[in-house]
């Protein structure tokens, strides 16, 4: 392996591999290859079909189209890659640990190493400016579309039972499209649904139980997410429910209070465990299965779930991280309370990108 650079090796859609879209900024269904050190030199080799737009869209300045290798048999995309890597000297490359086995047997008859790796981990973790201009705008749309779901239940004839989680979700999504995002099926989980933290719910929503609404949406152009989770209490929910909100929104208070470069994730989140347990409430920590059954948040970026973990992992938190902070209780014979705020990481604070209130939501 060079040891002036590290060489790393990806064969996929940009669609769906996001680290393929991260280094590349050319989005495509079609796979194509990349080869690059992520900085100085860079190439893609894409299609015919795509040759023009991924000049014209991409990020890479070397763009060679699958034609350039029409000496290579059936333009099969082993030997293409065998042959790049021979044209550039290298005897060794990265590659992510989703790699294709039947290229990795390729190119190891070809006297190929392959190094496995967690390509691009510690780089997507810390966000660029423009990576944050890009969640805002998402979170932006979330906020809409928030409101909207709130304001319709609110509105509804729910005292007469006639409002469902499907109608609600269903005004989320169009909500979402209408800003030119996208999102897989929103979570709206009342009372019993709600005590099981990804239930996305389902039927009548009903008066006196809390109601768990979580939108996750991804903006089409971009590609990045946003996440924010707001309980609705409609009626005159029980008073266990009424303390779990409480008890819950001074979690996140307080983990929020705490964040900072240079403060571990996991003091963040024993904080959060702490809270709960003086409250008298079950903990993961404690192995028990109901009260704070989760981490208490992850990073936000190209995916929904990346890293920083909050959790018990050890990670010292960076300025230019996204992170959630959405601590929750779930109860099986009560229902569930989760409030989730998106928090970008500054060197000397934090900056809550989620612009919507999480006190007490009370129609």
């Amino acid at each position: 392996m060079s040891k002036e650079r590290k060489w790393m090796l990806l064969f996929g859609d940009s669609i769906h591999n996001q680290n393929m879209y991260y280094l590349t900024h050319f989005l495509a269904a079609d796979p194509f290859i990349y080869l690059g050190d992520g900085k100085d030199e860079e190439i893609i080799i894409v299609s015919t079909l795509e040759f023009g737009r991924a000049e014209k869209e991409s990020r890479i300045k070397d763009v060679r189209s699958i034609s350039d290798y029409a000496d290579v048999k059936h333009h099969d995309i082993g030997s293409v890659i065998v042959k790049l890597l021979e044209e550039k000297g290298l005897s060794d490359v990265f590659v992510e640990k989703n790699f294709s086995i039947y290229l990795g047997d390729k190119l190891r008859d070809a006297g190929i190493k392959l190094i496995i790796s967690d390509l691009m981990k510690e780089q997507r973790a810390v966000k660029r400016e423009d990576e944050i201009e890009s969640i805002k705008s998402v979170q932006q749309a979330t906020t809409i579309a928030m409101k909207a779901a709130i304001e319709l239940i609110g509105s509804s004839k729910m005292r007469d039972g006639l409002l469902t989680s499907e109608m609600v979700k269903k005004k989320i999504l169009h909500i979402l499209i209408d800003e030119g995002c996208e999102s897989e099926e929103p979570i709206v989980a009342c009372g019993r649904d709600a005590a099981d933290p990804h239930s996305t719910g389902s039927g009548k929503l009903l008066l006196n139980e809390p109601i768990v609404i979580d939108i996750f949406p991804r903006d089409m152009r971009t590609r990045y997410h946003a996440d924010m989770t707001r309980t609705v209490l409609v009626g005159e929910p029980a008073k266990e429910v009424l303390e779990m909100y409480e008890t819950v929104l001074d979690a996140k208070k307080r983990a929020i209070g705490m964040v900072k470069a240079g403060v571990d994730a996991s003091e963040i989140h024993s904080t959060v465990n702490d809270t709960f347990e003086a409250r008298g409430y079950g903990t993961l920590r404690k192995k028990s299965r109901s009260g704070f059954i989760h981490l208490t948040g992850h990073g936000v970026g190209l995916s929904l779930h990346e890293d920083p973990v909050i959790g018990e992992n050890e990670y010292t938190l960076q300025a230019g991280n996204v992170i959630t902070i959405e601590p929750g209780l779930y109860i099986p014979s009560v229902g569930g309370v989760r409030i989730e705020d998106m928090i970008l990481v500054r060197a000397n604070g934090s900056e809550n990108l989620t612009n919507f209130p999480s006190d007490q939501i009370r129609l």
